[in-house]
């Protein structure tokens, strides 16, 4: 053709249709190049700054397209959100296949936000999870993932390429099925920190936790957030097998306070610790030895007013050393600072450096007697200064 490409690129501006804005990007690589941009940001799909987006039909279907950009972003972020509005099924086959022709590397982590209202068939699910490693991506978050039972035998997922050094697994929704195994087993050697959230088989919840994680060893792992339902017994052999394992966060809001296990556990790697106050004190005290911790984060907004200050100094009594203390309550928690005497005098000796208290998303330093509010507005920190004296 000897139309010179500016007299092209005003065509484009004419040709507004998807299907003829696809046809176009097919006829050849100059019309690819000069098509391809005005059909993705037609199909709603838009490759923003360093963040790939994906959140609706037309964008599952622009990201089979993607592979044939000129420029491609390197060791981008890749959102996928599965919303109600799209079939969960076809959208994630057309993932799966966007994704099998990017390069390895194209996308530094990735996350897929499925919807529990529209669970996933076992054979897309099978074809997403498979085609995960090659994207050698060091992040990855599955969210919601719910497995529709349709199969009585469900596909076999082959085990991730032991070149996927993936660092950072977050898994939430669905976990009993073998697909998730199978991608925990293929990633043993790289990863370092795991979140797991399984929502399943709620009548008997540790065979989650077992199927998961009973005969595996993480070598390099260091950070572990888990649910509160996994028994205590089970979360300590684990973290006595993990050596390496620095910090703990458990998520939860009951007031069961989980029974003590047997025996004693060498914690003396856990440099912090996250969860209720109950779950908090139980790890501490199935320590062999007081435990030096740098950070201990406790979740009493669930707490009666009346119990949270027992229950932390509880948690006080248990530690070694510790240099930052957080805790988050309701907004009338505060009442439970009162009384110097209160406080047995071993604690003075923790050198507690920090002080913060978070009522329900106000975050408060204490220094010197006063409190330094910074108030969270979607991650964006602003911060003033109140002279409220702590009695």
């Amino acid at each position: 053709m000897d139309l010179p490409n500016e007299l092209l690129y005003q065509i484009q501006d004419y040709v507004d249709g998807i299907k003829d804005l696809k046809a176009a990007t097919l006829v050849c690589r100059l019309f690819q190049n000069i098509f391809l941009p005005a059909y993705l940001a037609k199909c709603g799909f838009h490759p923003r700054g360093a963040i790939v987006n994906i959140n609706d039909s037309q964008g599952f279907v622009a990201f089979q397209s993607y592979y044939r950009c000129t420029k491609l972003l390197s060791l981008t972020p890749l959102i996928v959100t599965f919303s109600r509005d799209v079939n969960t099924d076809i959208e994630a086959l057309r993932l799966a296949s966007g994704l099998a022709c990017l390069p390895g590397g194209t996308f530094r982590s990735i996350s897929l936000g499925f919807s529990r209202y529209k669970p996933i068939s076992p054979g897309p699910l099978a074809k997403l999870l498979a085609i995960l490693p090659r994207t050698q991506c060091l992040s990855l978050t599955i969210a919601s993932c719910f497995v529709a039972e349709q199969l009585l035998h469900f596909p076999v997922l082959p085990c991730p390429s032991a070149t996927w050094e993936l660092t950072t697994l977050a898994l939430d929704g669905d976990l009993s099925h073998p697909h998730f195994k199978t991608m925990l087993s293929g990633v043993l050697q790289s990863l370092e920190r795991l979140e797991l959230m399984p929502l399943t088989n709620l009548r008997s919840p540790n065979q989650s936790w077992e199927h998961l994680l009973d005969d595996v060893h993480f070598p390099r792992l260091s950070t572990l957030h888990v649910r509160e339902d996994i028994s205590l017994h089970f979360l300590l052999s684990f973290l006595a097998r993990h050596p390496r394992i620095s910090v703990v966060r458990i998520t939860g809001t009951s007031l069961k306070v989980p029974s003590d296990p047997a025996g004693r556990f060498d914690l003396h790697s856990l440099s912090a610790i996250s969860g209720p106050p109950s779950y908090a004190l139980a790890i501490l005290r199935s320590a062999l030895n007081a435990v030096p911790l740098t950070r201990l984060t406790l979740q009493a907004h669930h707490l009666p007013n009346s119990s949270i200050f027992h229950e932390v100094l509880q948690c006080l009594t248990r530690c070694h050393t510790l240099e930052t203390l957080e805790i988050s309550m309701p907004f009338g928690g505060m009442g439970f600072l009162v009384g110097d005497d209160l406080v047995p005098p071993e604690i003075a000796f923790l050198n507690i450096k920090t002080f913060r208290i978070i009522l329900d998303g106000v975050c408060s330093d204490v220094e010197d007697g006063d409190i330094i509010v910074s108030i969270s507005i979607l991650r964006l920190t602003y911060q003033t200064q109140m002279s409220a004296r702590l009695h």
